[in-house]
């Protein structure tokens, strides 16, 4: 990852395949040739999304769910890679209670299952713990945990709501209504900008061409969230023009000579 940073690649990974890097072959990569192909009837085929869930089916055999990061660029990557995991690591069940959090575009409704890997998406400060008698007990943008518990209540008028137990990591369990699980998402993918600032023992890192968002900076960022076991799905063309690209700019000004220049008119210098 070092090697990022001066925006050069490793020197294993030379072209397309599957390179197992590091001195503990911690770092493995799968690097195709094309991100996306056309099948028989002409339809566009994504080829990342189904490596990616090959890898994240082998990392449950061996962690946690909750020790187990996807890391992608944008919410809409997100978005389509959450619901493919949660039918391989939390399947429908009848013995697990789910709520569907619905939006006036009906493509942006997604289920919440008891089980499920969530990530919390607002600042709220107005949260209760589960079991310290309604302690205050803030969660924050970017917070993750697994649910605990979903269950229908009914308030005084007789109208029903929805109460739900979050262990989040660090933080412990927090009850949850209704209104406040508009802002819990899945959290089985997320993006680059909403995992820094954590570790996670393995992190799976799906990097598609994106224009504006590609960068050294940003695969740096993704592969150094790992603890202990990092995969990279990509093109070779895709991460090695990323490698390349730069958002560290330098900015040029006139501001030092200026200041030079009205130091001298007063004799300061």
């Amino acid at each position: 990852s070092i090697t990022y940073r001066k925006g050069v690649m490793p020197k294993e990974v030379n072209k397309e395949g599957l390179f197992l890097c590091g001195t503990k072959k911690d770092l493995v990569y799968k690097l195709l040739e094309n991100e996306k192909e056309h099948d028989n009837q002409g339809r566009v085929v994504d080829n990342l999304i189904p490596n990616a869930l090959v890898f994240f089916k082998k990392a449950l055999s061996k962690y946690n769910v909750k020790d187990i990061q996807i890391i992608t660029q944008t919410t809409k990557n997100c978005n389509a890679l959450n619901a493919l995991c949660q039918q391989i690591a939390n399947p429908k069940n009848r013995e697990k209670e789910e709520y569907v959090v619905s939006f006036q575009n009906k493509d942006d409704d997604y289920v919440l299952r008891v089980g499920d890997k969530v990530i919390n998406t607002v600042n709220n400060r107005r949260t209760v713990s589960a079991e310290k008698g309604n302690t205050i007990t803030p969660i924050y943008n970017g917070n993750t945990g697994i649910i605990e518990s979903i269950t229908k209540q009914v308030d005084e008028d007789g109208d029903e709501y929805i109460e739900s137990v979050i262990n989040f990591d660090g933080i412990g369990r927090v009850l949850l209504t209704s209104g406040d699980l508009r802002s819990i998402r899945l959290g089985y993918a997320i993006t680059v900008h909403k995992s820094q600032g954590s570790t996670i023992p393995c992190v799976i890192v799906v990097l598609p061409f994106q224009f504006m968002l590609n960068s050294r900076e940003l695969v740096y960022t993704a592969i150094t969230r790992t603890s202990e076991l990092c995969f990279v799905i990509s093109s070779y063309a895709t991460l090695a023009k990323a490698i390349k690209k730069s958002t560290n700019k330098v900015h040029k000004t006139n501001l030092s000579a200026f200041m030079s220049l009205e130091a001298r008119k007063r004799g300061e210098i």
